[in-house]
């Protein structure tokens, strides 16, 4: 049982529209942040066969009236999989910078007006649109790495708040961990991606996406990465984020990576052990599960309601992958 409280698209691209060719012809990495009595929604658009294939094109709209009404604001470009936080009075954007390979940052005083792109970071890295954690004016990111060979390698990205957080030196990347075969999950590459930092008792962990109904848990110790262990966890195989409210943790995810037709809400006290709270999206109703799908959300609370973005591949869309339509959609967070 879900009530839906409202429901809009932000955007939509047709697959065949070639307006944004030189990045793609795909709507992705949604990302939501309400700053100043406004909502201000990310997604950048990406194209088939990889990263080496556009993906360098991200833009931001707005709502003033809490959702009914979406408005675009700006392009950034380079940028990838970005996300959004606030600190100081501050809106930053944290991107992957394809062209340039590296990790760049946005800033702005009033979500308008935007800075030009920073570079925080050099190498084979990539954000993602997920959770960011801020403790004594330390700002704590968990992106991920590329080596030649196609494995990818969790870190933590930290920011000093003390200091300007456009010049490069005030951001560090820990030491990285790339997941063993024995862990489990895909035996081909080592793999993990799209990392959640949170804070729990005072201390800083990240959730990684990692295989079928399970998530790699780390905890930062010092400056230093440890893996801290893999845990059940049924959206910990597709792209998920994590938000807490009050003593309670939730997270957002499709529970398998294909098909992608269902979202649900998860929850927990210690982030170790999660269960279900209420479906968010339920499409299996839909047979064709090669062109239609619901993916990728991104979820802000606010007065005990869900705020959510949405990766959707529906009406024509090219593959259930590649996703023509950004949507935004208020329920309640519990049921009533």
């Amino acid at each position: 049982f879900r009530r839906v409280l409202f429901r809009s698209p932000i955007n939509y691209l047709h697959p065949k529209d070639n307006c944004y060719k030189e990045s793609g012809h795909f709507l992705g990495s949604p990302c939501l942040i309400e700053f100043k009595n406004c909502l201000f929604a990310t997604m950048d658009v990406f194209d088939i066969g990889g990263t080496n294939h556009g993906h360098l094109l991200s833009m931001l709209y707005v709502s003033k009236n809490g959702g009914k009404d979406w408005s675009f604001v700006k392009y950034f470009r380079p940028a990838q999989w970005g996300t959004m936080f606030i600190f100081n009075e501050k809106l930053y954007f944290v991107v992957t910078d394809l062209v340039n390979k590296g990790i760049g940052i946005f800033a702005s005083d009033d979500g308008f007006n935007w800075s030009d792109q920073y570079r925080i970071v050099d190498g084979d890295y990539a954000t993602s649109p997920t959770s960011i954690a801020i403790k004594d004016n330390k700002i704590y990111l968990a992106p991920r790495e590329h080596d030649t060979q196609g494995n990818s390698i969790a870190h933590f990205l930290i920011g000093d708040g003390t200091k300007d957080l456009l010049e490069k030196d005030s951001w560090i990347v820990t030491n990285g961990f790339m997941p063993p075969f024995s862990l489990g999950g895909d035996q081909t590459i080592h793999y993990v991606e799209e990392g959640n930092a949170v804070e729990y008792n005072g201390e800083i962990y990240a959730l990684y996406r990692f295989a079928y109904k399970k998530a790699l848990m780390f905890k930062l110790v010092g400056t230093e990465l440890q893996f801290y262990k893999v845990i059940d966890m049924d959206c910990g195989w597709c792209k998920f984020v994590i938000k807490k409210d009050g003593d309670i943790y939730y997270a957002m995810g499709n529970d398998t990576c294909y098909p992608r037709n269902l979202i649900r809400l998860y929850k927990s006290i210690d982030l170790e052990h999660w269960e279900i709270v209420k479906v968010i999206e339920d499409i299996r109703s839909i047979v064709d599960i090669e062109h239609n799908g619901i993916q990728y959300p991104y979820f802000i609370i606010k007065n005990d309601r869900l705020y959510t973005l949405l990766r959707i591949a529906l009406n024509e869309a090219d593959t259930f992958h590649n996703s023509n339509t950004i949507g935004f959609k208020i329920i309640p967070l519990k049921n009533d």
